[in-house]
């Protein structure tokens, strides 16, 4: 597949086609109407089957959701990161379950991931990137418990997410040397970006306006062995990743 690039990305219409189908059909009744934080906040979609700690802090847990229907042999499998300006006071995990649930009724396996944010013990950089890392690692030691198939994957991020899902996909360009880097990472041929901030570097100042985070709570300070801490950090700095946007 080709990668995504500032100048061009390869359009993966059926995922988005069905994304937006699912979204439309849980999130909101017959008009979609925007809503207040603490309205969003209070929305909660069903439970997951299975929930699977990867760490002893309450946010390291991932939940899974099977796809519905009969079982005719490995299911694919979506990588769901929620959004929330990288901040645990703006939810996420319980508003993405009804989309996790909407993509197990069409037959899709669903990983609803949930870690530690900036404002939380161990969050931001480089906890958070971690916490990625081994909630996709706990999916790759289950998958065949779970009856789902690794070669067909796609992972959905919104906003602070996407970034983080962008990032997982390119995990394979980042140098050993790094606080970040993880030896043979799951291959993510196809990510679905909602709303998201792929360049770290040149988007620090909406971030920082928008969420109220700064970069450095993301990429961490330079020093001597890291000089350029957008290298392993923004997924644009990690072109080409060979996953298709």
């Amino acid at each position: 597949m080709k990668s995504w690039s500032k100048a061009s990305a390869v359009i993966l219409r059926r995922p988005i086609q069905m994304l937006g189908t699912l979204l439309m059909t849980t999130a909101c009744a017959a008009i979609a109407e925007p809503v207040d934080l603490q309205t969003y906040l209070s929305t909660e979609g069903p439970y997951a089957d299975a929930v699977f700690p990867y760490g002893p802090a309450p946010s390291q847990r991932a939940e899974f959701f099977a796809p519905s229907g009969e079982k005719k042999g490995r299911s694919p499998v979506v990588i769901l990161i929620h959004g929330g300006c990288w901040q645990s006071r703006y939810g996420g995990l319980a508003q993405f379950r009804s989309l996790a649930a909407a993509f197990a009724q069409h037959g899709i396996a669903a990983w609803n991931i949930e870690y530690r944010r900036v404002d939380e013990i161990g969050g931001g950089f480089p906890g958070t990137y971690n916490d990625i890392s081994s909630a996709i690692n706990e999916l790759t030691r289950n998958a065949e418990t779970l009856h789902v198939d690794l070669t067909r994957v796609v992972a959905v991020g919104h906003s602070a997410g996407a970034q983080l899902a962008l990032w997982a996909a390119s995990r394979s360009r980042i140098p050993e040397s790094s606080p970040l880097w993880v030896n043979a990472p799951l291959r993510i041929p196809a990510v679905v970006s909602l709303g998201g901030l792929p360049d770290l570097r040149d988007d620090a100042d909406v971030i920082r306006r928008s969420c109220g985070v700064s970069a450095e709570m993301l990429t961490g300070e330079p020093d001597e062995a890291r000089r350029d801490v957008f290298a392993d950090t923004s997924p644009i700095d990690l072109l080409p990743a060979g996953s298709a946007l």
